[in-house]
């Protein structure tokens, strides 16, 4: 390993009231993309419904080839939003006593770096809505 960077393995410290900061902003850009995408998804589910009945009401070969891959896949791609993650780590930083927190490389990742395990996940459901989205165009 690089000189000097053995201690990147160890929990390292950090001012809470930065920690508090940094959270509050990441939060603030996760609502944002949530906002964006929501809409773009509800009227992208709202035209795949319009069509599903449409073709129910006629069905020219029988109810059987009637496709419902389109609803499932918007039902699959909705958006979602995890504010619960950065609220409880907020209010916990909140409430601490110290000055400064240790974290680990794990928590840094997600804290600092807003690198949750359910970011990319996030990413996939609002990146192709969110840049539809109004606010964007």
């Amino acid at each position: 390993m690089a000189r000097g960077l053995e201690r990147l393995n160890e929990p390292l410290h950090f001012k809470r009231l930065e920690l508090i900061g940094k959270l509050k902003e990441n939060r603030a850009k996760h609502i944002i993309a949530y906002e964006d995408a929501m809409p773009v998804w509800k009227q992208e589910m709202c035209n795949a419904l319009v069509e599903l009945a449409e073709e129910i009401a006629v069905p020219e070969d029988g109810f059987a080839n009637i496709d419902f891959s389109t609803i499932t896949d918007l039902r699959n791609a909705k958006p979602f939003c995890n504010t619960d993650d950065y609220d409880r780590a907020i209010a916990m930083l909140q409430m601490a006593t110290e000055l400064e927190i240790k974290l680990d490389t794990e928590a840094f990742r997600q804290l600092v770096l807003d690198e949750w395990d359910w970011k990319n996940r996030f990413r996939d459901h609002v990146v192709s809505y969110a840049a539809k989205s109004p606010r964007r165009l």
